[in-house]
């Protein structure tokens, strides 16, 4: 089930969002899981560890938070206590949401601002192991806010036309309800059942 939001959005910029905010994300940790193990296979088993690999990993992890946080950001399933607005009617509860959306971009975007003051200081930097500017990891951080103001805005707008909207719902899609295709749904299959100690 998508969010109404998503629904919106012209369907080359939603597999681009996906693309950019769920599939880099999940490569990435793939990236991080690797360079761990072969750096505790070089450490323990070789004796010779690896340098790039705790910079690496750090550099994966970065870029995957924040990107993360802008996919859970499109979906509005960041945490939020909503005992007040089911209360209300639909203005009420776009009023509260318009007002949540305006402060979320009001701190986002004061944080961007620090983030671009801190770019300048931060290519100066470099990476142990890696070598090259840590700039590279402060852009993540620019990326992820920016993308969250985009989020932010499109449910601040959709927030303002539920003020005459009587069916208006704020745009919240819990991970349970995300449409999977079917490789998708065979792989969560088998994780479960691996979890859960189930033999297919």
């Amino acid at each position: 089930m998508q969010s109404p939001a998503a629904r919106s959005a012209p369907r080359w910029l939603r597999g681009t969002l996906a693309t950019v905010e769920e599939w880099v994300p999940a490569a990435l940790m793939g990236v991080m899981a690797v360079a761990i193990t072969a750096d505790v296979i070089m450490r323990y088993v070789f004796n010779h560890p690896l340098a790039w690999a705790g910079p690496l990993s750090m550099f994966c992890m970065v870029w995957m938070v924040y990107l993360g946080s802008a996919a859970v950001s499109r979906r509005g399933a960041h945490i939020c206590l909503d005992f007040l607005s089911t209360k209300l009617g639909h203005r009420g509860r776009a009023a509260v949401d318009l007002f949540v959306e305006l402060v979320t971009l009001a701190v986002l975007g004061t944080i961007c601002v620090a983030t671009v003051i801190y770019l300048e200081k931060a290519r100066f930097l470099i990476m142990p192991g890696l070598g090259f500017s840590k700039k590279y990891i402060t852009v993540a951080a620019l990326v992820g806010l920016v993308l969250m103001v985009i989020h932010s805005c499109g449910h601040a707008v959709r927030a303002i036309s539920g003020l005459r909207n009587p069916d208006y719902e704020r745009v919240n899609v819990p991970i349970e309800e995300v449409e999977l295709d079917d490789f998708d749904t065979r792989f969560v299959n088998v994780v479960s059942d691996e979890l859960t100690g189930k033999q297919g």
